[in-house]
């Protein structure tokens, strides 16, 4: 009867069904049976009666975690009925960010109060009614995004007060300090500044803080969060503040991810704008002198690094011949002293190869971290090219990270050079050169331990270059618009050839089905979307390419281009009439 084609019966079955159960036993067809309806039957009544019947096991719990993605919000609600019964801690920690990654962010109410009130507080009463120790069943560090939205909604039940001195703690931890953050910003949130004063410690301390606990990269990161709603009213203390920042972003220790947070935390302790940028050119001098020691002391020891290393591979190279001769005469004495020369040799190039890449590697890092800086003050200030610290960026630090011979550091280079030319026209189209020359240069090398990476995650590492560089361009477009970079004319690409100056029509070679990769023609499907629907682009061809793109079947496994068009054509038809009956027009094509 399971089978039935009437839903009512089936669900009648699968009550009836329910004492049949053999939990212990893997092979139990009842279990089975159960298995099969909650994937395939098509009834929402059945499903949801299997879900309360069904015994949470290993055998089961995956098939009950499928549903969590059901079309029907009643049966994924049950789901966490079902789930609330099972002990916090039988679940593996990634079971537990994915059951609320996907309840707290269900698109139904009714599926996060489920999930909130059925799951987070049953866990809640299972850790004693703390949130710390329901927050260390969590992996903060990994999962730290679905964790902030599952702690902020326990604290919004605890009217945001987690009934802790954070302050006074003899240590901090991750856990600790993760929860101490979302405290402080929900009370934020809700202007709360009893608990907010309540929460926070006075600056002095803070700052032993921040020196404490400077090694520990998360709790780091938390502190930096935590700083924005520190009283930095004391100038003492706000110059303690400010050495700290500058410190932590001087140092090229600092992990990558650090950055952003404290340069803006420094934007904040800074009074006016000009200081914080002449602060922040210190910063990035101090950085990159070790650059300027390696350039000027160091240049000529490394072209002699070159030349040994060719002498000594040539060297090598020639012994061969005298080691064969020697095996091949039965001189074993010979033999053995070339074989031992040879292996001295290959010793001696693996150590002055090493020492050469160890060279390379601290440019690359410099230039990344000098970039990073870089890109966090232009999004930090709103400076122009007349201040000349900003003026100087150019020469200082992007064009040397794009002459690099690193291509982490030519891409990251290349994106600031983007930022750094939406400050003026007049730079946007004295740079042009170099983001043009990014769109035409061939594929990077990927490094053999990509090999493990899936075909679009390679195609995008190899063509990082040229993405960056279409990016920036269509945002030169939407910023100052097609006429400075390009023509009014029709753009058909059959007729025309490409003009380095006639920017739209180098983008649009990019749409092209066969001649560039998929990641490409995503990108540049996406930006010739932006553009047409903010109205900076009105051209009829583009719009039939975008069209014919859709539709085509060699685009069907593109999920990005896809699914960036399907948005695009409803909003881009419901904004204006015209735009409604031109695309009708290319649908009738």
């Amino acid at each position: 009867r399971t089978h039935d084609r009437v839903p009512v019966v089936r669900l009648h079955a699968v009550a009836a069904l329910n004492r049949l159960q053999q939990h212990d036993d893997p092979e139990c067809p009842v279990t089975a049976q159960y298995k099969e309806l909650l994937a395939k039957d098509t009834a929402k009544d059945v499903r949801k009666a299997v879900l309360r019947s069904i015994i949470i096991s290993r055998a089961t719990l995956s098939t009950v975690l499928e549903r969590l993605r059901d079309v029907a919000a009643d049966v994924r609600v049950e789901v966490f009925r079902t789930l609330s019964k099972v002990p916090v801690k039988k679940l593996k920690i990634a079971m537990r960010m994915h059951i609320l990654h996907c309840g707290l962010n269900d698109r139904e109410p009714s599926v996060r109060t489920a999930c909130r009130t059925l799951l987070l507080e049953q866990w809640l009463s299972q850790c004693d009614g703390s949130i710390l120790q329901l927050t260390r069943l969590f992996d903060v560090e990994q999962f730290q995004e679905t964790s902030t939205l599952a702690v902020r909604e326990i604290l919004l039940s605890m009217n945001g007060d987690p009934s802790m001195n954070f302050a006074d703690l003899p240590e901090i931890d991750v856990e600790i300090s993760f929860l101490w953050r979302v405290a402080c910003e929900l009370a934020a949130e809700k202007q709360n500044d009893d608990l907010l004063e309540q929460l926070l410690c006075d600056c002095p301390v803070f700052c032993e803080l921040l020196t404490t606990y400077q090694e520990d990269e998360f709790i780091m990161q938390q502190l930096l969060y935590i700083l924005r709603h520190i009283d930095t009213s004391d100038e003492a203390s706000r110059q303690m503040l400010i050495g700290l920042m500058a410190d932590l972003l001087r140092t090229p220790a600092t992990a990558e991810f650090l950055v952003a947070p404290a340069m803006l935390q420094l934007r904040r302790l800074m009074d006016t704008e000009d200081e914080y940028i002449s602060r922040v050119m210190e910063v990035i001098r101090a950085l990159r002198h070790p650059l300027h020691l390696i350039t000027e002391k160091e240049e000529s020891e490394e072209v002699s690094l070159a030349v040994r290393i060719r002498q000594l591979l040539e060297e090598r190279t020639a012994l061969r011949p005298l080691r064969d001769q020697a095996n091949a005469e039965g001189d074993e004495e010979k033999f053995r002293s070339v074989s031992q020369r040879m292996e001295e040799m290959r010793e001696n190039i693996e150590a002055l190869l090493n020492k050469q890449r160890c060279r390379e590697e601290l440019r690359e890092y410099l230039h990344m971290r000098c970039c990073t800086v870089t890109e966090a003050l232009l999004n930090n200030t709103k400076e122009n090219l007349s201040n000349p610290g900003v003026r100087d960026l150019l020469e200082s630090v992007i064009l040397p990270a794009i002459a690099s011979t690193s291509d982490s550091a030519r891409v990251a280079g290349l994106q600031v050079l983007g930022m750094y030319c939406l400050l003026d026209r007049a730079a946007a189209t004295r740079n042009l050169f170099y983001f043009v020359q990014a769109l035409n240069e061939a594929p990077l090398s990927l490094p053999e331990k990509q090999d493990e990476l899936d075909e679009n995650e390679r195609n995008e590492e190899a063509y990082a270059l040229q993405l960056t560089a279409m990016k920036s361009l269509f945002d030169f477009l939407m910023v100052f618009g097609h006429g400075q970079f390009g023509s009014d004319a029709p753009l058909p690409t059959d007729q025309r050839e490409e003009d380095p100056s006639d920017v739209v029509l180098l983008l649009l070679h990019r749409l092209d089905l066969h001649e560039v990769p998929c990641c490409v023609r995503a990108v540049a499907t996406e930006g010739f979307a932006k553009l047409l629907f903010s109205d900076l682009l009105q051209n009829n061809e583009i719009l039939a390419k975008l069209v014919l793109l859709f539709f085509h079947p060699y685009t069907e496994e593109e999920q990005a281009l896809r699914q960036v068009l399907s948005l695009f054509f409803s909003a881009y038809s419901f904004k204006r009439i015209p735009h409604a009956v031109e695309h009708a027009n290319n649908l009738e094509k």
